[in-house]
């Protein structure tokens, strides 16, 4: 290989600087190594937040991050944690706030705070969805931020797990963290970690349309960690990516075992009160299809204790069960059983 080390003899240097053509790009910089990543932006542009400052790329160019292509949004104490597009425009999160990005390009971006009442305790715990608006992870429970007003969904169903306290089995919450939200069709996944420094091993499902509630744990010998979780789109179903490194389909409603064993099930009514008397319940309906399960079973609960259970089998078989002496100030309903069921309701006396 031959190798120049002296300049050529001579060369014309009476070319003006516009003829040399343009000159060489120096600000089309690296990404900085933020923590969190979104976008892009209807016009191409990408985000990154680093400590308390939202970083942009040139637009259709996330190969570009000019050194001064971002903004300080809010206090240095309080750094960004996630950041999503609702309605079109970027919306950021630290832990206690929300800020919209207002603005179409460098120079013009500015932080507006939307004064909610917390932010996201995580980086995967802020979502967008259509028609509803973002709901997102404040230290205290699930918020929904719509039409400029920060409301808490979990108050009335979820408050105590959120307390640290496990109740009918749903493990509470103890670091959120890792915590994250995702979409998929009409229901919202809420992962969580019961245990401090923990990854979601406990997941909740809120049907978006009446707001009921499923708990899950998957476990294949022991508690399945839920690390990330996706939409396939090309194939229509939910995945999600264990502690393990394994990728895993779930909400399958074609298997209807674990394995080779029936998967077990339960759901439970709230603590219904009287105001002036106590329950004093003399028989139950239930409206099951039980055909095809292994074994369904329905209680009577007063006072948080089991008072009356009975066995389900059939299809939609509703007379009466009657229900031995006994009365409580709260009582509730449970049906659980093995392999698949319907339910459709049931009532007491």
């Amino acid at each position: 290989m031959t190798t120049y080390t002296v300049p050529f003899e001579d060369f014309d240097s009476d070319i003006s600087d516009g003829g040399l053509g343009p000159e060489v790009v120096t600000d089309n910089n690296q990404p900085p190594l933020g923590s969190f990543v979104f976008g892009p932006a209807y016009d191409g542009t990408c985000f990154i937040i680093k400590d308390n400052r939202l970083y942009y790329c040139k637009p259709k160019r996330p190969e570009a991050w000019p050194a001064l292509f971002y903004i300080e949004v809010g206090a240095p104490q309080h750094p960004g944690v996630s950041g999503v597009f609702h309605g079109g425009q970027p919306y950021y999160f630290t832990k206690n706030d929300i800020y919209y990005i207002q603005g179409t390009g460098n120079n013009l971006f500015q932080p507006v705070p939307m004064e909610a009442k917390t932010g996201a305790q995580s980086g995967r715990g802020a979502i967008s969805i259509d028609g509803k608006g973002m709901i997102h992870t404040g230290p205290d429970g699930l918020y929904l931020f719509a039409n400029s007003r920060d409301q808490k969904i979990t108050e009335d169903s979820l408050e105590p797990i959120f307390r640290g306290d496990t109740v009918n089995g749903m493990a509470g919450v103890a670091d959120l963290s890792t915590s994250w939200l995702h979409q998929y069709r009409n229901k919202l996944y809420f992962g969580y970690s019961s245990t401090s420094g923990g990854y979601p091993t406990n997941i909740i499902t809120m049907n978006l349309q009446n707001n009921k509630l499923s708990y899950d744990v998957y476990n294949d010998g022991s508690d399945i960690i839920v690390r990330a979780i996706t939409t396939d789109t090309t194939n229509q179903r939910l995945i999600i990516g264990d502690g393990t490194g394994f990728v895993r389909v779930i909400e399958d409603a074609s298997n209807t075992q674990d394995e080779s064993s029936d998967i077990a099930w339960e759901t439970q009514s709230k603590d219904f009160t009287l105001p002036t008397r106590k329950h004093f319940p003399r028989w139950m309906k239930y409206d099951v299809d039980a055909s095809n399960a292994t074994l369904v079973t329905g209680e009577l609960i007063l006072d948080g204790v089991v008072h009356h259970s009975h066995t389900i089998t059939g299809s939609r078989k509703t007379n009466r069960r009657l229900v031995g002496t006994g009365n409580g100030n709260k009582s509730a309903v449970k049906i659980s059983g093995t392999g698949p069921a319907t339910v459709y309701s049931a009532e007491f006396e």
